[in-house]
C-alpha cells in the first residue's frame, strides 16, 4: 500500500493534537449526560416504594418494573444502534421530530375539567 505518512501511537496523536474548548465541551456534555442518567436510576430508588404503596404491589413486582426498564433501555440502545448503523445517524436526526411524543394533543382535555 505504500507510506501513508506518520504513523503515531495512541499517546503521541493525543499529545500532538492537545486537549482545548472542543475537548472541554465534549467533556460537559458527556458529563451532563451521565448526570441525567445517574440521576434516572437515583429516581428508581425514590419512585420504587412510592408506586409499591401507591398500586398495592409487592416488593418483587416493584422490582420486575425497575427491571422492565432497565431492560428495555438495554433492548433499545441495541438496535437503535443496529439501526443507526445500517440507515446512518443524519436519517434520524432528520426523522426524530416525528418520534417525539404529541404533548399537545392532550393539552384541550386537560383543561375540559378531565
Amino acid at each position: 500500500m505504500g507510506n501513508e505518512g506518520p504513523m503515531f501511537t495512541v499517546d503521541e496523536a493525543l499529545a500532538s493534537v492537545g486537549f482545548g474548548n472542543f475537548q472541554d465541551l465534549v467533556l460537559v456534555y458527556v458529563g451532563m449526560g451521565w448526570a441525567s442518567k445517574t440521576m434516572e436510576m437515583i429516581l428508581f430508588s425514590f419512585i420504587g416504594p412510592a408506586v409499591q404503596s401507591d398500586w398495592g404491589i409487592s416488593s418483587r413486582q416493584e422490582s420486575f418494573i425497575t427491571s422492565i426498564v432497565f431492560s428495555s433501555m438495554l433492548i433499545g440502545a441495541y438496535l437503535w444502534g443496529v439501526v443507526l448503523d445500517n440507515h446512518g445517524r443524519r436519517v434520524l436526526r432528520r426523522n426524530r421530530e416525528t418520534m417525539k411524543p404529541n404533548r399537545t394533543g392532550p393539552k384541550p382535555i386537560a383543561f375540559s375539567g378531565f
